[in-house]
């Protein structure tokens, strides 16, 4: 969970450094995404976002983050509520302080929030009055631009801006060569050289 933690520092390491003063946007993404296809499209629909809650109508939004809606299993979704994705976040320079303070206040409460980034986010979000008015999450389309592959969408070689990788419950379902064949295919790695190398063997996390 520590680990996790990081990504609400992002916008206090660019202040440590006078060369990133003009950045107004951060994207962050977790290790295990996958650029697949050109930023170029999805830069701009974060741009966009960015300059409509800059308008006076979103003026009651103390601080804000552009988040995904997770679209793999998540214990949270039985409440009913938006369970958000944390492993790709749309972060303005200014604007988005206040959520990643108190996200990370919630990361550092350990007995609370031992192990999951979004519990902490959704008991921000829908269990505390105090912290939902300090922060808005603001769902940005996942299609076309993440996909959580499944074993229909190998099959079909199907991508997206972000695909995140998995090692977990979803890779149990799916063969080790057809994974091992859709990443590198990502990688746009010729098969032989991934076969000589053997850098492509797919790794299970136990459960």
């Amino acid at each position: 969970m520590m680990s996790k933690r990081y990504k609400t520092e992002l916008l206090d390491l660019l202040d440590g450094d006078k060369k990133f003063n003009s950045i107004t946007h951060v994207l962050y993404m977790d290790v295990d995404i996958v650029i697949a296809e050109p930023l170029k499209s999805f830069v701009g629909y974060v741009q966009g976002m960015s300059r409509m809650l800059s308008q006076p109508s979103y003026s009651q939004y103390q601080s804000w983050m552009l988040m995904f809606e997770e679209q793999g299993a998540a214990p949270e979704r039985r409440f009913g509520n938006t369970v958000y994705h944390g492993g790709v976040l749309g972060l303005h320079r200014k604007r988005s302080r206040g959520c990643l303070a108190e996200w990370q206040k919630l990361f550092d409460d350990r007995e609370r929030f031992p192990d999951r980034d979004q519990k902490a986010l959704y008991y921000m979000l829908y269990m505390n009055e105090t912290l939902r008015a300090k922060c808005e999450v603001v769902r940005l389309d996942h299609r076309p631009y993440l996909l959580m592959p499944s074993k229909k969408t190998m099959e079909s070689g199907e991508t997206s801006t972000f695909v995140h990788v998995t090692n977990g419950y979803r890779a149990e379902k799916i063969r080790d060569a057809l994974q091992a064949d859709y990443y590198r295919c990502l990688a746009r790695v010729d098969e032989e050289y991934a076969m000589s190398m053997n850098r492509f063997e797919v790794i299970v996390e136990d459960r």
